[in-house]
């Protein structure tokens, strides 16, 4: 049975804590990101302005997806499964984060702007809250890619990639090429990604304004070159993400995980700045701007938070996967919580945080969007984010204790549980929380 990497828990569970506060500071406190931009130098939370740039990292989620999948796929394939048997519960996982993703933008996504027009697009729940007027979502709005339209298609990529380059009993003899072959076309990705995005994004968004059939089409071109959230560049961190699942997988020594790592990340990162340098001269609109304000993640940011990230996992790998302790396993419960629950936050955050925003904003401030108490006064801000991210710490405590029932988790294990062989851990809370190394580490028996 593979060992359950920590590592992955604890990055997911961050990850989505980091959802959770910088979408309160953005989102509910200064009511979007050019207010952010604008106001938060102004504000006593102008400590968090880093916030802004670790907002930009939702390729993270693309990234550890394929470290996931890979993983769990090799490990299936090397105790003897079949290449489809071993792909099967990965693909129907991403299917139904698709439909979760569905069931977010119709219901709870806070209001995005139209792809086609100057308008805003709302939800029905979380949009009448906004509107304060009961909000109907027009169809376009279910062709705006987001992190969970990422996550599954990062993850349906990472099967698909395993199904062409495993097919036919090829794996024992092409699982050492498959490093290199996905590391070459990864970068091939990459540094093609923003000119593929700019060919293909205005033939996506001239099917959708004709609609009718040409709405199939576009539904495809969605997740591929839509906005913000798309696989173009994002695929790519998913590439390079099987590759490192493939290395855990295979027990390889940390330190071989952490070179690769390494080399791909300095390239990234000098890359990246050396953009960012070059536009900083030649971009009339302004840098910050540039780098903030956008329909696709311009290549220079895209490259510093690629490379960022593979400068950083590995500590994580080595920390939680190669040398993790009781010591370490106890007090990162409560960061791994909400990685378990990560699905459910992602889903219900923007409506407990707009709800609150609301409220405050209509009491102590404004809801114009000008700069007001709630965004310039220390209390409030406080009294504000203790509410919104202080809410999650208690409701997952109290939650945990009924096995997390009734949470998208809990729907997707009952679904997903009619279409898979085996029974899924992914709620065992006794496990997963309290005891993740029964079955032995991560680095035992390495292989170089």
């Amino acid at each position: 049975m593979p060992k359950r990497l920590l590592s992955l828990d604890f990055i997911r569970g961050l990850a989505i804590f980091g959802v959770v506060f910088a979408h309160g500071i953005v989102f509910g406190i200064f009511l979007g990101n050019s207010n952010a931009v604008q106001y938060l130098p102004k504000s006593p939370l102008v400590i968090f302005a880093p916030m802004l740039f670790l907002g930009t990292w939702a390729g993270l989620f693309a990234l550890i997806t394929g470290v996931a999948n890979s993983y769990i796929i090799f490990n299936k394939l090397d105790a003897g499964s079949t290449i489809t048997r071993s792909v099967k519960p990965s693909f129907i996982n991403n299917l139904l984060v698709l439909v979760f993703h569905f069931i977010y933008m119709g219901l709870f996504t806070m209001a995005t702007p139209a792809q086609l027009g100057d308008h805003m697009l709302y939800s029905l729940i979380t949009g009448s809250i906004e509107k304060r007027a009961f909000s109907i979502p027009e169809i376009e709005i279910f062709f705006k890619a987001d992190a969970l339209s990422m996550i599954a298609s990062s993850g349906l990529i990472t099967c698909f990639t395993l199904l062409i380059i495993w097919r036919r009993d090829r794996f024992q003899e092409s699982k050492n090429n498959s490093i290199r072959n996905l590391t070459i076309f990864a970068i091939i990705w990459l540094v093609f990604s923003k000119a593929l995005w700019e060919w293909l994004n205005p033939l996506f968004l001239k099917y959708l304004e004709l609609g009718k059939f040409y709405y199939i089409p576009a539904f495809f071109l969605s997740f591929i070159a839509g906005s913000l959230h798309s696989l173009l560049p994002y695929g790519g961190y998913a590439l390079i993400g099987i590759v490192i699942g493939i290395m855990l997988a295979e027990n390889r020594p940390y330190e071989a995980i952490r070179r690769y790592s390494r080399r791909l990340g300095l390239a990234f990162l000098i890359t990246g700045i050396v953009l960012i340098g070059y536009h900083l001269f030649t971009i009339t609109t302004g840098i910050i701007p540039y780098l903030f304000q956008y329909q696709n993640i311009p290549p220079d940011l895209s490259f510093v938070n690629f490379g960022l990230m593979l400068l950083w996992i590995p500590w994580f790998i080595r920390k939680f996967d190669y040398e993790s302790d009781e010591k370490t396993v106890k007090r990162s419960i409560f960061i791994r919580r909400f990685g378990m629950l990560s699905l459910t936050i992602y889903c219900l955050e923007a409506l407990w945080n707009i709800l609150w925003s609301n409220i405050f904003h209509s009491q102590f401030g404004e809801l114009t969007g000008e700069f007001d108490p709630v965004m310039g006064n220390v209390l409030l801000n406080v009294s504000y984010l203790v509410i919104v991210v202080g809410f999650w710490f208690f409701i997952l405590k109290i939650w945990e204790s009924i096995k997390f029932k009734f949470s998208f988790e809990d729907f997707s294990v009952k679904i997903g549980g009619a279409f898979r062989s085996e029974k899924s851990d992914r709620l065992n809370v006794a496990k997963i929380l309290y005891n993740p190394r029964k079955d032995g580490e991560i680095g035992e028996n390495k292989t170089p």
